[in-house]
Formats: structure tokens, C-alpha cells, sequence
């Protein structure tokens, strides 16, 4: 017993050596960094009459590997983001020109405000408090159009979770709009409250993994 308890200095020093050059041998540079969402990669053009950090902010919102991924290989054609005269309107996409323009006028308790209740809550760009997080949601809304317009396989995955018995939208819109904005509301709450939507409607989140997963095979 005493024996063996007087080899542990012994090993504990072997090992502290070892560890030590291990460390030692690390390279910190080789450490990738997380990727940026680029002009001519992501997109081809971009408006905003917002400051250079406020758009920024925004496009934030694609910082998600799974998004930029599909943003290099089916980039958007311009993102624009500018005050809209449509009273009401966050956001819309163009099927035709691939092109999402985001209004930079939103108003709070117009906008945006509201307290996220699943099912309950008109939509999910406007259950925040935070105006950039509002338009931060009302792109990746617009966004999920692009995914559905760039893809069959999306499509498809889409159309199959619309019908599904089991469906039970996250918000007011996801209910009202048909199969697209219950994608494009379900791929919102994937990003921003993945938890809940998993809980409320298991059958969105997994209608959303399997159209990025679909996206993916497209590519």
C-alpha cells in the first residue's frame, strides 16, 4: 500500500511534463475564425440607409454557417434595407429577382413590441423589444423564402410539414399564411427560440432540419 502510494509523485510529474509540452506545441493560429457574410459571395449587391455598424447589425443575422453555406452556392441577389411606405410591412422577398428588402422605419408597437407567446404572437420579428433584433428576424424570415425558392428539396420538406396533422404554428402568421410563412416563421423561431419551437411544434423544427438538410443534398 505504502508502495503505491509513492509512485504518485512520480507519475503526477511524468504526466505534468507531458501535458507541458503538449501545450507547448499548440498552434493558436490555426484556430479558424468564424466566417463573415460577404458582398459578391453572400450577396451581389446591398442598400441600406442605416450606419455602416447598423447594417452590420443586421446582416448579423447570417452569421450561421448552415445559412452562409447556402448563401455561397444560391447568394441573394441585392439585400436591401430602407424605409418602406407600406404601413406594416418588416420585410418582403422577391421570388422573381431573389432580392429581400428589410424596412429600416420600424416602429415600436408597430413593428415590434410585443411579448412572444407561441401561438399567440402575430410573428416572430415583431416578439422583441429591440429594433435591430426585429429586423434581424424580419431577414431571416425573407430569407427562408429564398431557401424554399432556391431548392425542390426545401420545397418538398416544406410542403410535407404544412400537411402534417401534427402541425401547431409558433405564431398568428405561421397559422394564416400558408405552407411559406409557416416555414419562414419556423425557421425564425429555429434561429432565435429553437427551444421553445422544439416544444410547441415539434413538427416545425424538425420541417426546418430536414429542409437545411435538403438544401445541403442540392448543393
Amino acid at each position: 500500500m505504502g508502495a503505491a502510494v509513492g509512485t504518485v509523485p512520480m507519475v503526477t510529474g511524468q504526466w505534468r511534463n507531458v501535458l507541458a509540452k503538449l501545450l507547448a506545441s499548440v498552434d493558436t493560429e490555426v484556430v479558424p475564425k468564424i466566417a463573415e457574410v460577404k458582398a459578391g459571395v453572400h450577396y451581389r449587391r446591398l442598400e441600406s440607409d442605416l450606419s455602416k455598424e447598423g447594417t452590420r447589425r443586421v446582416l448579423s443575422a447570417l452569421q450561421r454557417p448552415e445559412i452562409l453555406d447556402l448563401l455561397q452556392v444560391d447568394p441573394l441577389e441585392s439585400i436591401v434595407i430602407a424605409r418602406l411606405p407600406a404601413k406594416g410591412e418588416s420585410a418582403y422577398y422577391d421570388w422573381g429577382e431573389k432580392t429581400v428588402t428589410v424596412n429600416s422605419a420600424g416602429k415600436l408597437g408597430v413593428y415590434y413590441g410585443a411579448a412572444f407567446e407561441p401561438g399567440v404572437t402575430r410573428n416572430m420579428s415583431g416578439a422583441t423589444m429591440d429594433k435591430m433584433e426585429s429586423m434581424r428576424r424580419a431577414l431571416l424570415q425573407e430569407l427562408a423564402h429564398h431557401l424554399e425558392n432556391v431548392s425542390d428539396g426545401v420545397k418538398a420538406a416544406v410542403k410535407a410539414g404544412y400537411e402534417s396533422a401534427t402541425r401547431r404554428p409558433i405564431t398568428r402568421y405561421a397559422a394564416e399564411g400558408g405552407p411559406q410563412e409557416y416555414f419562414a416563421e419556423s425557421f425564425v423561431a429555429y434561429i432565435v427560440e429553437p427551444k421553445v419551437l422544439a416544444s410547441y411544434d415539434p413538427n416545425g423544427s424538425i420541417m426546418v432540419k430536414k429542409a437545411l438538410a435538403a438544401s445541403r443534398k442540392a448543393r
